[in-house]
């Protein structure tokens, strides 16, 4: 009996909700709970939206000034990098012009970048510093080396037609 019973009570629950579909054929106590049910449910979901908007407003009150303060330090930064980035481009053509030769100017220049690459250290005191050392270790003259001349030794003693050492044989048998 009590299986009988089971059945009859879904199939009633499954006919029933498949038959209800208009509210109106409710009982008048039924849409009384259903109208009261809704405007509840709808008393809340207003509650949520306008908590939900408070606290939106707050935070975005709370971060509006320092999402401003981020803007304003980052355009602060591109406009200071866009100018050390002028700043390079207005050197290399100093560079370029004062030398004169392009081809010269740019084997220079790459010399230079390269030598400015090796160069250490985090304020301007400590790169001034490190580049006076490397610069010491490489030299920086710009003097030319005199020519040696690089004869066999006991055999020919013609010297190079050309070069300092040429130069100084002349100045000292005219003694110069």
């Amino acid at each position: 009996m009590t299986e009988q019973a089971t059945t009859d009570t879904t199939e009633g629950t499954t006919e029933g909700t498949q038959e209800v579909h208009d509210v109106n054929t409710l009982p008048e106590w039924a849409r009384d709970k259903l109208t009261k049910a809704n405007t509840e449910a709808a008393k809340y979901r207003t509650r949520a939206k306008e908590a939900a908007s408070s606290v939106r407003a707050e935070v975005e009150a709370e971060f509006a000034d320092k999402l401003a303060e981020a803007t304003k330090a980052q355009d602060a930064l591109v406009s200071e990098r866009e100018a050390v980035k002028l700043e390079g481009v207005k050197l290399r053509a100093a560079f370029g012009a004062l030398i004169g030769d392009p081809d010269k100017a740019k084997e220079t220049l790459s010399r230079a970048e390269e030598f400015a690459g090796l160069i250490q250290g985090s304020t301007v005191d400590e790169i001034g510093e490190h580049a006076a050392k490397l610069a010491g270790l490489f030299g920086t003259s710009t003097t030319r080396a005199p020519a040696v001349d690089r004869s066999p030794e006991g055999g020919d003693t013609a010297l190079a037609l050309n070069g300092d050492p040429l130069l100084q044989s002349l100045k000292s048998a005219l003694g110069i």
